[in-house]
């Protein structure tokens, strides 16, 4: 009865039921072939191996007489598809074992248990294609990328031990390891899954090789893959098509895709540290605290949810709770190096700026002791680039971003290849952040002649991709810099075109930037009612992130000065409040609370 009603989920007309045990050093296999409708068995099966070596041939020898049970023809085999199931993947059975186990592990997200089991495949049987492929995945999840060109490297010099559908697979994966060939990576997968369209590794793998361009196909791809195919179960695919439904901005249908798997699998945090975040979106916030606390009772020993609750009290401008939460954490998690960034970034929203700062060196000491890999310390100093670049320090960020383009050169270095696709996302992020610095210190024809370098290692393909990521947007540096030079009307003209090229959820960490940068160009445009509506627009993000708190805070100074302008003195009143407010506690002398001060005097005595 349980096979019956397993089959029928699966949507089986027939399976095999058997065991198998040794004698005499032999393994022998018996197995029972059954119609799932009726229970009936079919035919009963036997195969022997001398040992556990011959295993895999009697697997093969099994697999033909299935076929000749079920009356499926015999034809001729065509090598280039087909090989003996143990040159496929291993002949190797503790190696097999090892596989296997790492496939589930990296589907739960579990990476590094992953690797250390894959790394126990290939010690095992240095030849193994596929497990170098899952190796290479798995560190790029860790953001070693160096190891991740290494092992689909050598994963690729053994494809031609693999059949046909997996070798597509290989050559798949490492053409995307490039930008100048992910066009080729696509080709390559979408011929890999219209030959075998049953194949989960061939369509998961397509689905990477869309995310670079065609969200709609990927999202076409991955339901086939769920539901099609009946992968409901799968964690990792339900991840990423709640990622791809939220990078188009359909918010619903991505919560949706997380409730999915959170009544799946109820204990697992991340599915409510998600649906947090997206109820967040739909501006459900009492239902997105509900869902951040359940992520924290979850996993009560694990700092990174509590981090979580206190970046939604930030957001909420309940900065007090906020704190309190990270100080708790730090009474008991003393040596949580992540917490200095989120404590800098809650010190940006009150106008902290020294605070913020002062945590600055003693942050990049730890992370270097840490001993981060070269991208993850580029990510560390493009943090408090960032940081400096919006308290008013611009030659302080353009130094923290040449040094973590440094490190981005360290690891281009090692790979020997400035086009490798992580890296070149990397390069041209530290750029594009360089190029706003130097507008800043008025160094324009340096921020021009970064530009045009900036412009010629964006991909052709990549430029006529209507979904974006930020380190692609040529028009967003253009209109910047045209705002540096007070051509005011081509400012906004580029400065529009590259936010609706990014519009999008995946990009919530630069949105206050772009808008902030965008809104700056209409009031000096004198088009007050678009300021208005782009500084306020500000205010409405509610997204995960620790970066732009000091852009989000001054936007309510900002938007009051507007209203000011437009004679709404009422809401103008009511902005310099909010933003008193925010930066009650702010560092002494900051231009804006005097002014703010002032003016809302001002406007409380008219």
């Amino acid at each position: 009865e349980e096979l019956r009603n397993i089959a029928a989920e699966g949507g089986a007309t027939h399976v095999i039921s058997g065991n198998y045990f040794t004698a005499g050093g032999k393994f022998i296999v018996n197995l029972s072939l059954i119609d799932a409708k009726t229970g009936t068995v079919l035919k009963p099966l036997e195969e022997e191996a001398p040992d556990k070596d011959g295993i895999y041939n009697s697997i093969d020898s099994l697999a033909k007489k299935i076929k000749s049970a079920l009356n499926i023809p015999e034809q001729p085999i065509d090598e280039a598809v087909y090989k003996m199931v143990g040159e496929v993947y291993t002949r190797n059975p503790r190696a097999l074992q090892y596989y296997i186990e790492a496939v589930r592990l990296d589907q739960n997200f579990e990476y590094n248990k992953a690797i250390k089991s894959l790394e126990k495949a290939v010690e095992l049987d240095s030849e193994f294609a596929m497990a170098y492929r899952m190796l290479g995945d798995n560190y790029d999840h860790l953001g070693d990328y160096f190891k991740k060109y290494q092992y689909l490297t050598k994963a690729y010099q053994l494809k031609d031990k693999l059949p046909e559908k997996d070798r597509l697979v290989v050559e798949g994966s490492l053409y995307l390891l490039r930008e100048e060939t992910i066009p080729k990576a696509m080709d390559v997968l979408k011929k890999a899954v219209a030959k075998y369209p049953d194949d989960f590794l061939a369509r998961y793998s397509l689905v990477d090789a869309l995310s670079w361009g065609d969200i709609d196909l990927m999202i076409k791809e991955l339901e086939t893959l769920i539901y099609g195919q009946n992968q409901t179960k799968s964690k990792a695919a339900y991840s990423r098509l709640a990622g791809a439904y939220y990078a188009k901005g359909d918010y619903i249908k991505a919560r949706e895709c997380y409730e999915t798997m959170a009544n799946a699998n109820p204990s697992d945090p991340d599915n409510h540290k998600e649906l947090g975040w997206l109820f967040m979106l739909e501006k459900k916030f009492d239902t997105a605290l509900a869902e951040f606390e359940k992520a924290v009772s979850l996993a009560p020993d694990d700092p990174y949810f509590k981090r979580v609750l206190a970046r939604f009290y930030y957001l909420e401008d309940e900065l007090e709770k906020s704190r309190e939460i990270l100080e708790g954490i730090r009474k008991v998690y003393k040596d949580d190096v992540d917490l200095d960034r989120e404590f800098a970034a809650l010190e940006m929203f009150e106008g902290k700026f020294r605070e913020a700062l002062s945590l600055e060196e003693e942050n990049e000491k730890k992370e270097k002791d840490r001993g981060r890999t070269p991208l993850s310390m580029d990510s560390v100093l493009q943090f408090w680039g960032r940081v400096n670049l919006q308290t008013g320090h611009p030659i302080k960020a353009l130094e923290k971003f040449r040094e973590a383009l440094e490190y981005v050169k360290k690891e281009e270095d090692r790979v020997q290849d400035i086009g490798f696709t992580n890296l070149a996302h990397s390069r041209r992020t530290c750029m594009i952040y360089q190029i706003c610095a130097l507008c800043d210190t008025g160094k324009v024809q340096e921020a021009e002649i970064l530009g045009k370098e900036f412009e010629r290692l964006v991909p052709s393909h990549q430029k006529r991709t209507a979904k974006k990521c930020f380190c692609y947007d040529t028009e967003f540096l253009e209109g910047r810099i045209a705002l540096a030079k007070k051509n005011i009307p081509e400012a906004i003209r580029k400065l529009e075109l590259g936010w609706q090229a990014l519009r999008g959820g995946e990009l919530n960490w630069t949105m206050r930037f772009i808008l902030d940068t965008l809104a700056d160009a209409y009031q000096l445009g004198g088009r007050l009612d678009k300021a208005a509506e782009t500084y306020a627009r500000i205010h409405e993000l509610r997204t995960d992130s620790t970066d732009w708190g000091a852009v989000y805070a001054r936007s309510y100074y900002k938007l009051g000065k507007i209203y000011e302008q437009m004679g709404k003195k009422p809401e103008a009143r009511e902005e310099y409040r909010k933003f008193l407010d925010l930066w009650k506690n702010a560092d002494p002398g900051l231009p804006e609370v005097s002014d703010a001060k002032t003016r809302l005097a001002n406007l409380s005595v008219s």
